[in-house]
């Protein structure tokens, strides 16, 4: 839902257009979300596996997790360049601290870092640069609902503008017209 392309110039150019790659891409990679859930709720609820059937699957559940997350950096790339489109200077920040703050912690998270300290830095880190994509989505939901009405306005007032100016040509060319007809009165008569 997030993803849905607009007929907007200016959110074409940011990557909302209908064959956009990386909106495409950002909207098929949350799959790993629900993918990793079920894998995660199966090896809960399975019977014991062999050690390498159970490494196996969390192998897989770890990739989907990762296939998730890049879901969200695509995500977040995309509203941050909406973000700069309807110029969201906090949105922007906090979607650009998610693309940037998501992928190394999530790196180091899964190297599960032996020092205790360190381990919560980087799970502080991380879960600061999640929690700023809900704040930049929220907080972009305004100025893109408030710039999208200022985008139709403006659109019809070029539409009044158009039609006015049609029709002051269409005035001037009748009148014009009328006095061909009759002939000028500036005009002397020819001897």
């Amino acid at each position: 839902m997030v993803t849905q392309s607009f007929d907007l110039p200016h959110a074409v150019v940011c990557g909302f257009a209908r064959g956009s790659r990386l909106r495409q891409a950002a909207g098929w990679l949350q799959l790993g979300w629900p993918a990793a859930a079920g894998a995660g709720l199966w090896l809960a609820t399975a019977p014991p596996l062999s050690l390498a059937s159970a490494a196996l699957l969390k192998l897989t559940a770890a990739g989907r997790i990762v296939t998730g997350l890049a879901g969200v950096v695509g995500l977040a790339i995309l509203l941050g360049r909406l973000a700069e489109w309807v110029r969201d200077d906090r949105a922007q920040r906090a979607l650009d601290l998610t693309v940037w703050g998501v992928p190394p912690a999530s790196a180091l998270l899964l190297l599960d870092v032996p020092v205790p300290v360190v381990g919560l830095l980087i799970g502080l880190i991380w879960l600061v640069s999640v929690c700023c994509f809900p704040f930049g989505l929220l907080s972009l939901s305004r100025s893109v609902t408030l710039t999208v009405m200022h985008w139709r306005e403006h659109r019809e007032r070029l539409v009044r503008r158009r039609r006015r100016a049609e029709e002051f040509a269409d005035r001037v060319a009748a009148r014009l017209a009328r006095m061909d007809h009759r002939g000028s009165p500036t005009e002397a008569p020819m001897e």
